[in-house]
């Protein structure tokens, strides 16, 4: 008789309680729906919190990209600029008619050349760069073929004519050198998949792993 009253008397005070936290809400709620509550605020705003960093890092994000497309931007206008100035003069360079005029002006276009380098043409700052040298090489070479045509036995046309070699090797693997790269890998994968190489390599080394296992376990 103990144990069914207790049970009893415990049924009754639960049933009591659970239609009090019905009736009354969270102010008159037992400790327990309480603790679990809080538990249930604290994780929201754990979430929250959560998620209004993921936005600030996503705005964050959001402002350096923006900023540095800006500079990007600024960056090529500064470059198109430069060579849009330069460009003009190297246009407007008469090429002299004593031979002395022509030599110094190849060697003045060969220091520009040397001082701005061709670059690789996939960025696009590199591509207006490249404008400019181009330019410059068009020049020297006008400048290397009146000087053959007005003084065949200048004995500087061979050092001016080495250098133009030079600068035509230079602008070439400069300006595609990635894709020079690039190509013999891709040769390479094509004849390892036309050829079969890979698979063969592949059941090799599967051969040798079997191998060493059976060397190993034996």
């Amino acid at each position: 008789m103990g144990f069914f009253s207790s049970l009893k008397g415990q049924l009754g005070r639960d049933t009591g309680r659970l239609i009090s936290n019905k009736v009354y809400g969270n102010r008159h709620a037992t400790k327990y729906q309480r603790v679990d509550n809080s538990k249930n605020i604290a994780k929201n705003i754990k979430l929250e919190q959560k998620y209004e960093l993921e936005l600030l890092e996503k705005e964050k994000n959001n402002e350096i990209d923006f900023l540095k497309k800006k500079e990007e931007i600024k960056n090529i206008q500064e470059k198109k600029a430069f060579v849009d100035q330069n460009l003009k003069k190297i246009i407007g360079m008469k090429i002299p008619n004593s031979k002395d005029g022509i030599i110094e002006n190849l060697h003045s276009l060969s220091v520009e050349i040397t001082s701005n380098k061709w670059k690789d043409s996939d960025d696009e700052i590199n591509k207006i760069s490249n404008i400019y040298t181009d330019a410059l090489f068009k020049k020297y070479e006008q400048h290397l073929v009146t000087l053959k045509s007005k003084f065949p036995n200048a004995i500087e046309i061979q050092y001016f004519d080495k250098q133009s070699k030079t600068y035509q090797k230079q602008a070439f693997f400069q300006k595609y050198k990635l894709a020079i790269i690039a190509i013999p890998f891709i040769i390479f994968i094509v004849w390892g998949i036309t050829s079969g190489y890979f698979e063969r390599s592949d059941k090799e080394t599967h051969q040798r792993n079997n191998e060493l296992i059976d060397k190993i376990f034996k």
